[in-house]
C-alpha cells in the first residue's frame, strides 16, 4: 500500500522548543494543512463518487494521525511540574 508511513514518536525526548520555534512550527504546520486542503479541493472535482468516498476516508485518517502527532509533541514539550 502506498502513502505516508504511520507517525512514530521519536525514541528519545526532544528538547523543549523556544517560543519562536513553536510559533514557526505552528505556522508551518498550518501552511501545510492549507496547501493540502487546497490540493484536495482541486482534485476532488475530478473524482467519481466512489473515489471521493475513498479519498475522504484517507484524508480523515491523515488528519487524525496528524492530530495524534501534534498531541505527542505537545506532551513532550510541556514543562515539568515544580
Amino acid at each position: 500500500m502506498g502513502g505516508r508511513p504511520a507517525f512514530r514518536p521519536p525514541p528519545r525526548a526532544l528538547a523543549p522548543l523556544t517560543e519562536e520555534q513553536l510559533k514557526r512550527q505552528q505556522a508551518l504546520l498550518q501552511a501545510m494543512e492549507d496547501n493540502e486542503a487546497a490540493a484536495y479541493r482541486d482534485v476532488e472535482a475530478l473524482l467519481d463518487d466512489t473515489q471521493k468516498e475513498k479519498a475522504r476516508a484517507l484524508v480523515s485518517e491523515q488528519r487524525e494521525e496528524r492530530q495524534r502527532a501534534r498531541e505527542t509533541f505537545q506532551k513532550k514539550e510541556a514543562p515539568p511540574a515544580p
